[in-house]
């Protein structure tokens, strides 16, 4: 049903954002399998320890800075409210230490899995 609305991951994200607050769990979890999002993912997505159901791809782009990374991913991931606040506070964080901002460079740092182990501390 949802095949000719969604054609991007962040597409996805907002419809899997929808059907959750709806309580539409088994349209979520057909649009997930069509997907091919992982089941733990999709059941770490209603119970509320996932931000978005999918990751969104990161271009294997390489930054010249902390805050040039971080304020890419904030704008694709587009959540002014929770992701948008903590994303500032890493950019202020980063500008102030750049020990840190090293950390945020590595690859495997995305602002996606922070706020994942966010939603899964505050959930636990």
């Amino acid at each position: 049903m949802f095949e000719t609305m969604i054609h991007s991951t962040e597409e996805l994200n907002a419809m899997a954002v929808h059907l959750r607050l709806s309580e539409n769990f088994s349209e979520l979890k057909l649009l997930a399998s069509e997907w091919l999002v992982p089941d733990e993912h999709v059941q770490d997505f209603i119970a509320g320890k996932r931000v978005q159901l999918a990751e969104i791809p990161f271009e294997e782009r390489e930054y010249d800075s902390a805050v040039e990374k971080l304020r890419a991913e904030m704008w694709l991931i587009k959540d002014q409210m929770f992701t948008d606040i903590v994303s500032k506070y890493l950019i202020r964080k980063a500008e102030d230490n750049p020990v840190f901002g090293m950390q945020v460079l590595q690859k495997h740092k995305t602002i996606q899995k922070c706020m994942n182990y966010i939603m899964e501390q505050a959930y636990d």
